[in-house]
């Protein structure tokens, strides 16, 4: 009784400390704010087109920061300062790190299967042209699962949000993820700089670290209650 009790006033405090960190980028509510999305770069593997300026992996980290001013002064003086953003190229893929967070589902494992639950878990954001992408995310780095494409078709100039709930894949608030992949798919010729442009990738699903593993459960359960009150 006294480990249970232990358990939810701690699982209390993740679910204040979740409230407590929650910012909205683009229009969309992260709960833990700026730690949701994703601190290292694991591999760069730049396909052939775009200018070096464009090439900083980097640019890729932390919180989404291309806006009208910063995406103009890219357009007039291109320079990995000037253009917040990483560009795959063609057939390039891009690896990122989650290390002060893990990326889960937002239900039982196995209960959803090919259905999600309807909450997006994860997002990414590309700037730009919207151009085909795959998306991948891992537990060991190793051990891949595609999650779905993003872009496609080029189109006007702006900032997407691509949202992807894993639920569907089976996968639940006991499966943890620090990696994600993408990947360019090399259908949308023509594009400048070319590839997608990555600009963040964000968890919203996701537990602090480091937090006891053991109160990952809980802890989720009671956030998901959160985010479906503010539903």
């Amino acid at each position: 009784m006294k480990a249970l009790a232990r358990a939810l006033s701690v699982s209390g405090a993740l679910l204040a400390c979740s409230a407590g960190n929650a910012a909205v980028y683009n229009g969309i509510d992260f709960p833990q704010g700026a730690a949701s999305f994703a601190d290292e770069v694991i591999n760069f593997n730049a396909g052939p087109g775009p200018a070096a300026a464009f090439l900083e992996s980097s640019n890729s980290l932390g919180v989404p920061d291309v806006n009208t001013t910063n995406g103009l002064a890219c357009a007039q003086a291109p320079s990995t300062t000037n253009c917040k953003f990483t560009s795959l190229g063609e057939a390039g893929s891009l690896t990122l790190r989650f290390t002060d967070n893990v990326l889960t589902g937002s239900s039982p494992s196995g209960s959803l299967t090919g259905v999600g639950d309807g909450f997006n878990d994860l997002y990414v954001v590309e700037v730009g042209v919207s151009e085909s992408t795959s998306v991948e995310i891992s537990m060991d780095g190793s051990t891949w699962f595609n999650v779905g494409n993003i872009g496609g078709g080029g189109g006007s100039v702006g900032v997407f949000n691509y949202g992807f709930d894993i639920d569907k894949l089976g996968f639940g608030f006991t499966d943890s993820f620090t990696y994600v992949r993408v990947t360019d798919l090399l259908i949308d010729p023509g594009t400048s700089p070319q590839g997608a442009d990555i600009d963040a990738i964000g968890a919203i699903q996701t537990v602090p670290l480091p937090a006891g593993v053991w109160l990952l459960p809980v802890g989720l359960i009671l956030i998901r209650w959160m985010r479906r009150r503010h539903a």
